[in-house]
């Protein structure tokens, strides 16, 4: 439900007037290149979990984000080292961790809330013929991660780009592409926006007839596995981190002056027909409605988190589904978690209004209580019945009114004032 992923970063309209809150600008909804790709054809899990750093209290948020079933057995290793992936691209933090295990609460579900219960190995069985998506909530603990201590400085290190094209309609097998970016120097740095031209000509030699959409995934591979480092695929700098001197197998004088430490910086890249190419730049820029959401904390009254996100359609304003892929273009969440106001849960009263020609949603919440997950949803995951929950996809039906409210208070500058709300009336 926390997939939150992805804010494509443009910056759209002025700061929120509120000076005490997160104001948080982007053109596109959490997910939103997922809501142009045709439904999934296989089985995924929807990791959903948080972590809890070894030996304290102290939790760490976790985007949440899909595990392809690929084959009827899931090892234990296998989501582990996917979730530490996910905590590396996630980490707001300064520190880096890894992860060492599931904790108590983590527990396999699919969507009728049947759990699957691994034996001692960790592994579970998943029928690869029953399409369907499954949910993993909980925590896993993490604890820091220690660098080595380097005896002697690789100080240089040769450095290859390799790119993975994949076809935002799936039609085709994927298409790789590989170049040698030569030796580096320690701490030199390599521009994303550099690496992403070297794409577009490695993709125009192998298929001009198609053209890059977007980065989804970026990855430096140290020493051919020994370590990774994970890179915010939207825009980065990659400084060439030191490590070890690794010797050449061939110096066969053991006079050390040669090294064979290297660097994969592995990317991945949507592609799309060039003849739909506008197609789809029409559908993220000229046809998108801008919405101000704001996050206001109930008890106060006080906003907690303005954002401005694109939709498409009236029926992204509503809360994502944790076991649905097709839901991640809906901009709501249940929790803040990701902009790093910690505890805080949904109470249902959403109010959805427009106010001088601007589209407003509001969303209250209230502190999260004993027992709550940042996952769970205060309105229906405390005993409400499915007709209960159903009564949250209701959005989209109020477009119809637009509820009287105050003006006044709603355009000041003060950030003394408070958020008034419309009236009850949904």
């Amino acid at each position: 439900m926390k997939k939150h992923l992805g804010l494509l970063g443009v910056t759209l309209l002025s700061a929120a007037v509120f000076a005490h809150a997160k104001p948080v600008q982007a053109i596109a909804g959490p997910g939103f290149m997922e809501h142009l790709q045709p439904a999934q054809t296989k089985s995924s899990i929807i990791v959903n979990v948080d972590a809890r750093v070894e030996g304290t209290s102290e939790l760490k948020y976790i985007r949440s984000f899909e595990f392809d079933v690929n084959e009827e057995i899931i090892t234990k290793d296998s989501l582990l080292k996917a979730i530490e992936k996910q905590l590396a691209i996630t980490g707001y933090w300064d520190k880096r961790y890894v992860v060492v295990g599931f904790d108590g609460d983590a527990v396999l579900t699919n969507r009728l809330g049947q759990q699957y219960i691994a034996p001692e190995d960790g592994s579970v069985h998943l029928n690869l013929n029953d399409t369907q998506y499954y949910l993993l909530k909980g925590h896993v603990i993490i604890k820091p991660y220690v660098e080595p201590t380097i005896t002697k400085s690789a100080e240089k290190v040769d450095v290859h780009h390799e790119v993975t094209f994949k076809f935002l309609d799936g039609s085709s097998s994927d298409i790789y592409a590989s170049e040698n970016l030569g030796i580096k120097k320690i701490g030199e740095t390599i521009l994303s926006s550099t690496l992403e031209e070297s794409a577009k000509k490695l993709l125009q030699e192998k298929n001009s007839d198609y053209v890059i959409l977007e980065r989804k995934s970026a990855r430096v591979t140290h020493d051919e596995g020994k370590d990774y480092t994970y890179l915010t695929p939207t825009e980065y700098t990659y400084s060439i981190k030191d490590r070890e001197f690794i010797r050449k197998i061939s110096d066969k004088a053991g006079t050390g002056t040669e090294n064979s430490n290297t660097d994969s910086i592995g990317e991945t890249y949507l592609i799309v027909h060039k003849n739909q190419a506008q197609n789809y730049q029409n559908r993220s820029e000229e046809q998108m409605e801008v919405v101000n959401v704001n996050y206001i904390d109930a008890d106060n009254n006080h906003l907690l988190v303005q954002t401005y996100l694109g939709i498409n359609d009236l029926s992204d304003i509503d809360f994502m589904d944790g076991y649905d892929r097709m839901n991640k273009h809906r901009i709501l969440v249940n929790n803040l978690d990701y902009y790093n106001i910690l505890g805080y849960t949904i109470t249902g009263r959403v109010d959805h209004f427009v106010l001088d020609g601007q589209r407003r949603v509001n969303v209250y919440m209230i502190k999260r209580p004993d027992g709550l997950r940042a996952s769970d949803h205060y309105g229906y995951d405390n005993g409400s019945s499915l007709e209960d929950k159903e009564q949250y996809a209701y959005l989209r039906e109020l477009e119809k009114t637009e509820p009287q409210i105050n003006p006044e208070v709603m355009s000041t500058s003060s950030s003394d004032k408070l958020i008034p709300g419309p009236s009850q009336e949904k």
